[in-house]
């Protein structure tokens, strides 16, 4: 598949992070860092991060498949999505182990 990724498509979109996979040098690098922003930022609003996390990684799946159909490398450098799903599962013990509730609360607060 010449066009891929096509950012018209929704999938296509999902699975390069809204393009950052079509940064031509480290695009993985750069989904990173912006996962890890990401993660920070929603932690602080969300009490339960980990269902979230588990729901995009299921996600995450399923559009990867959709989006890589048709490609003869199905590990194809613009597909970050899994640089998101893989920083927030190893950013979920640092939430759960080094921060209690009324912490995440305020935080919260504080972040407005």
């Amino acid at each position: 598949m010449k066009d891929f990724p096509d950012l018209r498509k929704p999938s296509h979109l999902i699975v390069t992070l809204f393009g950052i996979g079509k940064i031509p040098f480290a695009p993985g690098t750069f989904a990173s860092i912006i996962a890890w922003i990401i993660f920070v930022y929603i932690s602080h609003f969300i009490d339960n991060i980990f269902l979230l996390t588990l729901f995009i990684f299921i996600i995450s799946i399923w559009l990867c498949e959709k989006a890589s159909f048709d490609l003869d490398n199905r590990d194809h450098k613009a597909i970050v999505i899994d640089e998101l799903v893989g920083m927030w599962i190893a950013l979920l013990p640092a939430v759960y182990f080094f921060t209690t509730q009324e912490q995440r609360s305020l935080y919260a607060i504080f972040a407005l």
